[in-house]
């Protein structure tokens, strides 16, 4: 205790990240090796098997590796498995600059897969935020109204689509569709003004048809009546007359109109002015209607 000011003084100790590192870059006390390609590193049963749960089973249970404490890996490089290890004795890795001056979008589908291959949950949830923040705001530069900016990205997002189009059916690949397509389907309106990405379309049935099934599903193209009388104020609009118009999503599809006073009014509920709002009460609204249908199926 500290005589003159009478407060208890304290001294903190190195995090356990830091010290783990530590222990990976100086191989102190290591009793397991983990090879791949040329590079061995000198590791440590007891992280490895507490932290990832692939390496549990290889080194406790009835395979040879438990015997010799000595794992060797094949199906990925060495940077890869590099990756993986900083990862379980730290518990961080800088996507972000893992691979710099490479695309993201590669780098995160690699990291994906292997999290995905040894069994690391939490690793997959962290690429998929750092991928998801991207894409988002990839979005807002997009729809912004600087057009030198989406012309100056366009190449890199296309190259973004192809990874995860390629063909090869990994897991990154199907997991990071959902995300890519959902952040071409919001900023659509920028991508049809070029003729490259029509190209792709071409270049890439299957994305053509997931992009067209979740325009459809987002309830913007449906074919519907227009009322001809104000949903508000019920005070008809004149034939042929300007209009402002918004709609219903999932389970009823449906077309409000509002005439000029009303729209002037701002006489117009949240979920009509806000379409993040829309669609967020469309999606609560698509997984009820998707839960009622399967509860049907259940009983017949």
């Amino acid at each position: 205790m500290d005589q003159a000011t009478g407060s208890m003084a304290s001294v903190q100790r190195q995090s356990t990240s830091e010290q783990d590192r530590k222990l990976l870059e100086s191989g102190l006390f290591s009793d397991a090796t983990v090879t791949c390609g040329k590079k061995t590193w000198s590791l440590h049963r007891a992280i490895l098997a507490s932290r990832c749960l692939w390496f549990s089973r290889a080194l406790e249970g009835g395979f040879r590796e438990a015997e010799s404490q000595a794992v060797n890996i094949e199906g990925f490089d060495e940077e890869q498995v590099g990756w993986l290890i900083d990862y379980i004795y730290t518990g961080v890795l800088d996507i972000d600059n893992i691979r710099v001056g490479q695309p993201l979008t590669p780098t995160c589908m690699d990291v994906f897969d292997l999290a995905d291959f040894f069994l690391m949950p939490d690793l997959r949830e962290s690429v998929t935020a750092v991928y998801g923040t991207y894409t988002a705001n990839m979005s807002t530069t997009l729809q912004s109204n600087f057009a030198w900016q989406d012309f100056a990205k366009l190449g890199e997002i296309l190259d973004a689509i192809r990874s995860v189009y390629g063909g090869s059916e990994r897991p990154a690949e199907s997991h990071f569709r959902v995300l890519v397509v959902r952040f071409i389907n919001e900023s659509r309106y920028r991508f049809l003004r070029y003729p490259a990405f029509f190209e792709l379309l071409d270049e890439l049935p299957r994305f053509a048809a997931d992009l067209f099934l979740t325009m459809v599903r987002s309830g913007e193209f449906m074919e519907v009546y227009y009322p001809l009388e104000c949903t508000r104020c019920q005070k008809l609009r004149p034939r042929g007359g300007p209009g402002h118009y918004t709609h219903a999503m999932l389970p009823e599809i449906a077309v409000y109109a509002y005439c000029k006073d009303c729209v002037a009014a701002k006489d117009m509920q949240a979920a009509d002015t806000d379409w993040k709002q829309r669609h967020s009460q469309w999606m609560e609204k698509h997984e009820a209607w998707k839960k009622t249908n399967a509860g049907s199926a259940e009983n017949a």
